[in-house]
């Protein structure tokens, strides 16, 4: 993935996030999948790209063994499979997040010193601290976004109680 090319998706599905929140009920429930969603696209992101690119290359390059990176590929399997599931879906299915992708880097080194330098050459090479920085501006920002619900009551005559439910009209 080039340089700027992650920030950009990331940008890109963040403005979309943005216009469903301003387009939703202003809650917390939705304005944290929202949040979710972006970060599980983020995270998923490096990490999928991070295994395609065990390639022979980079494995002769940083001094990788084929072991180390069939043990990467075979231990973090179920990991690999939940960020795929999580960029198919649309939303994070995979339950991807900061925490996750810690200990994903924290296993990548506990097996291969040499495997962690490729991360972290990928991780400056997309500009992981700019990403998470976009995501951090985004998860204060959905916490404004959405419209304020408005319950209204009406009492009838004969003691029966109307409620409505709708948006209040900026």
């Amino acid at each position: 993935m080039a340089n700027n090319e992650l920030l950009n998706q990331l940008n890109e599905t963040i403005t979309l996030a943005e216009r469903m929140l301003a387009k939703s009920p202003k809650l917390d429930v939705v304005q944290g999948k929202a949040v979710d969603m972006v970060e599980g696209f983020l995270y998923s992101n490096i990490i999928i790209n991070y295994r395609d690119n065990l390639t022979e290359d980079n494995l002769m390059e940083l001094n990788i063994t084929k072991e180390d990176a069939e043990k990467i590929k075979r231990e973090l399997r179920g990991l690999f499979k939940r960020c795929e599931e999580t960029l198919e879906a649309g939303f994070n299915k995979g339950k991807i997040n900061a925490e996750v992708y810690q200990m994903f880097r924290n296993q990548v080194c506990e097996i291969s010193k040499n495997a962690s330098l490729l991360l972290l050459e990928f991780e400056n090479a997309v500009d992981i601290t700019s990403c998470e920085k976009k995501v951090e501006q985004f998860r204060e920002r959905a916490k404004t976004l959405g419209k304020e619900l408005k319950v209204g009551t009406a009492k009838f005559e004969n003691g029966s109680l109307n409620i409505s439910v709708g948006f209040d009209d900026d």
